[in-house]
């Protein structure tokens, strides 16, 4: 079971697909805390929601796609 916990800042480490990790899923099979991009977020919070037979997937994962993306923007810009 994966259960989301909180958006970090962890630009110096990588997600599993080699992308600059910023957030964290804690998989409770394993009692691992794995750092994951936000691609690999999205793609996890679409999994789930589709898992749970959510009837407002697509609306739900738009949002949070424009949300995520947004603060990348912003994050970057900050960082000039």
């Amino acid at each position: 079971m994966l259960h989301f916990c909180k958006e970090t800042r962890m630009n110096a480490k990588q997600c599993f697909c080699g992308e600059p990790a910023k957030h964290q899923w804690y998989v409770c099979a394993d009692g691992v805390q794995r750092i994951i991009c936000t691609k690999c977020d999205i793609t996890l919070n679409g999994l789930v929601l589709d898992f749970m037979g959510d009837p407002e997937i697509h609306e739900k994962m738009e949002k949070y796609r424009e949300k995520m993306h947004s603060q990348e923007i912003l994050e970057k810009s900050n960082a000039t």
